[in-house]
């Protein structure tokens, strides 16, 4: 409840309307435009309606023809711009190219662990999703797709390579003989922040650890300080880069950013959704950081509650804080331990899940309002259910929405652009690859 009501407050916070761009990627800018040309007519139309008046007949309503949507009739919590045209920005990430530590696909790598006697490697190697028809792995939880919308009922549990501790490992290929490069952002020995390359945000990065193993964040109680420590380093690490990449870009900055001042490291986590969901598509701990101004698709899915959902998401506030209680939040933890119970002992402690979610949407809505970096000039679409409109709201056909997205998606993040001369995307393996026997799980040496 404390969430719906912070979600309902944050949705009805004024709006300022002397900026001439779109708020939330929706069309309300495009809305006033369309308020004040009508304001200057408003006299001729009702001259119009004393003088023009219908004949009243019996059969008046049956020959009203539907009236057809306008972009004022649209709600805005319904319809988002898409169809990406012209320039922006991308920030290139740094150029240090290095070669895969075991040159082979990820089956010859788990025959040689196995060789080894590391038979504990595959459960290491290896995801319960449910696999979207648009090709996403997702939580086993998920009723929808997190990266098309589309519906997941129905689809059976499968299970992915982890693809996160392919690059931990350097491995050279997957199973389809897909290198297993990534968008590195940066690297040390014992941690790796990358873009993510179904980006909701043009500065969307995922934070691992090389050299723990911790499959999701429930694992962190185990040991509690240790635990708040590594997420410690983790956000600094992703903050850092945020910083640094995206807010020391000038044209990123002014594109994006509105101009601003950039703010400190410290603060910048502050701006965005960063945390963990429960479950992961993804078993190797990673800290989500989406920073905004959100894709106008991806903002349009968080008015809608299906993204960083409660339950699901958990905001980095909130598992500090629960960390922060030392031996009082110790638990034992295996697979089957219920987020329920999690949520459950930390309400009792004083630490309410609820409260802290409804606190980062809030959060997250507000930077996306005073961000904004989203105009009509900018799109070729509007998108209403699902049905595509040019900006005028002319129905459009044989248009894929899904596709739509994917190729905003594309041209809007900074995903493997390198900063050659030519720009082209480049993506590389973790420089400081490990062997299995350098990386430690979580829960075995902090019990």
């Amino acid at each position: 409840i404390l969430a719906q009501a912070s979600w309902v407050a944050a949705k009805t916070c004024a709006l300022d309307s002397s900026r001439p761009r779109d708020v939330m990627g929706c069309v309300s800018s495009v809305k006033r435009v369309q308020k004040s040309e009508e304001h200057e007519n408003e006299e001729v139309s009702l001259i119009k309606e004393d003088t023009e008046k219908p004949e009243e007949t019996d059969d008046t309503e049956a020959q009203t023809e539907p009236e057809l949507p306008t972009l004022l009739t649209l709600p805005d919590d319904e319809c988002y711009f898409a169809g990406v045209k012209g320039d922006f920005p991308v920030v290139g990430r740094p150029v240090k190219q290095a070669d895969p530590l075991f040159d082979g696909t990820v089956e010859d790598f788990l025959l040689c662990q196995d060789r080894l006697g590391h038979h504990g490697v595959r459960s290491w190697l290896r995801n319960k999703v449910r696999k979207c028809q648009c090709g996403k792995p997702c939580a086993y939880t998920m009723k929808e797709c997190n990266s098309c919308g589309s519906s997941l009922e129905g689809v059976e549990l499968s299970y992915t390579v982890n693809v996160f501790m392919c690059f931990v490992f350097g491995i050279a290929r997957d199973a389809k003989f897909v290198p297993s490069t990534i968008s590195i952002r940066s690297q040390t020995q014992n941690m790796l922040c990358f873009d993510d390359p179904l980006s909701i945000s043009p500065c969307h990065l995922n934070c691992v650890p090389t050299d723990t193993y911790c499959a999701d964040w429930r694992y962190l109680l185990t040991d509690p300080l240790a635990g708040l420590k590594l997420l410690q380093d983790m956000c600094h690490q992703a903050s850092a880069v945020a910083s640094e990449q995206f807010w020391g870009d000038d044209a990123f900055r002014l594109r994006f950013l509105g101009g601003e001042a950039p703010p400190s490291v410290e603060s910048i986590p502050d701006l965005g959704a960063v945390g963990f969901n429960f479950p992961p598509s993804i078993f190797q701990l990673h800290l989500q950081f989406m920073h905004p101004p959100w894709l106008p698709f991806h903002i349009d899915l968080l008015r809608k509650e299906k993204h960083v959902t409660l339950g699901r998401f958990f905001p980095l506030p909130y598992v500090c804080k629960v960390l922060k209680l030392g031996d009082a939040a110790r638990m034992a933890i295996d697979d089957s331990t219920p987020i329920e119970d999690i949520i459950a002992k930390f309400d009792a402690l004083g630490v309410n899940y609820a409260d802290e979610h409804a606190a980062m949407i809030t959060r997250v809505v507000e930077a996306n309002r005073r961000f904004a970096p989203w105009n009509k000039a900018d799109f070729q679409h509007v998108v209403h259910n699902g049905t595509v409109y040019d900006t005028n709201l002319t129905a459009e056909e044989g248009y894929d929405v899904g596709q739509m997205q994917k190729e905003d998606t594309r041209i809007l993040q900074s995903y493997g652009r390198s900063r050659t001369v030519d720009g082209q995307t480049s993506c590389t393996y973790y420089r400081f690859a490990k062997k299995p026997a350098e990386v430690c799980e979580f829960s075995r040496w902090s019990v």
